[in-house]
C-alpha cells in the first residue's frame, strides 16, 4: 500500500485539492496577496496535477514486485 504514496502521487494529489479550490474560489484562494488575480490558475493547477500523477502512476508501473536477487557468487578456492 505504501508504493502508492509516492512523491509524485502526493504532490499531484495537493495540486489537484488546489485546482478544485480555485476553480469554487473562483482562483482567489489560490493567487498572492497583492497580486492581480489570474482566471487561468485554477486550470495551471489541474495541467500541473494531471502530469504529476501522470508520473506517478508510470513510475508506479515500472515498479518490479519482486527485485531479481543475484545468487551468491562461488568462489572457487585454491588448495596450495
Amino acid at each position: 500500500m505504501l508504493k502508492y504514496f509516492n512523491s509524485f502521487i502526493v504532490i499531484g494529489v495537493i495540486l489537484f485539492v488546489l485546482s478544485i479550490a480555485g476553480f469554487a474560489t473562483n482562483s482567489v484562494l489560490i493567487s498572492e496577496p497583492g497580486q492581480p488575480i489570474n482566471h487561468y490558475a485554477s486550470l495551471e493547477y489541474l495541467a500541473g496535477a494531471i502530469i504529476m500523477l501522470a508520473n506517478g502512476f508510470l513510475t508506479l508501473k515500472s515498479y518490479d514486485e519482486k527485485p531479481v536477487t543475484q545468487q551468491p557468487s562461488q568462489k572457487k578456492t585454491s588448495d596450495k
